[in-house]
């Protein structure tokens, strides 16, 4: 596959300000990724400016499998990211601007969602179709020629919360 995960700003999430722009508050955000396309999410988010404020990963005991790209959990540590891991609990003081699950391998649990104003899962598929935590498998099984990316609401079944947006491409070669 061949895709290019845009981020697009909306009116209540802003990045920090860039040299010669007005200030604004930081939106904290709060990432729960793995390694691969998570990494890649990391890396936009902290280049463009927003203020991730902490990682929520699994302990990854080899290198992706698919292709070659940094730890997550590394590269959040090189940008003085804190790093937690699995479902480890929120304080109870701690308060998101949103919480951004990005190829997560479980469920976003509630007492994690009650914590942030806005939850967006980065699901990698295009939703209703391929549900679950490895959609790439059944993509492929059934031979499909187009998939993509579904930004969605985070509710309490797998994949179902209301879509945000959807961002297609075509599988060429697998």
């Amino acid at each position: 596959m061949n895709c290019r995960i845009q981020l697009k700003r909306s009116h209540s999430l802003q990045r920090s300000s860039l040299p010669g722009e007005k200030k604004m508050r930081k939106s904290k955000i709060a990432l729960f990724a793995l390694n691969g396309i998570g990494s890649m999410v990391l890396k936009t988010l902290c280049d463009t400016g927003y203020n991730v404020v902490g990682l929520w990963t699994r302990r990854e005991p080899n290198p992706h499998p698919y292709y070659r790209v940094e730890d997550v959990d590394v590269l959040a540590r090189t940008r003085m990211i804190p790093v937690f891991f699995e479902h480890e609990p929120f304080q109870d003081g701690d308060h998101f601007d949103l919480l951004l699950s990005c190829t997560y391998h479980k469920k976003i649990l509630q007492q994690h969602r009650f914590h942030a104003d806005v939850n967006i899962n980065i699901h990698q598929s295009l939703l209703p179709r391929y549900r679950g935590k490895n959609p790439f498998k059944a993509v492929i099984e059934a031979k499909d020629k187009e998939s993509g990316v579904t930004a969605h609401h985070i509710d309490d079944d797998w994949d179902n919360g209301k879509t945000i947006s959807q961002y297609k491409c075509s599988i060429e070669h697998l």
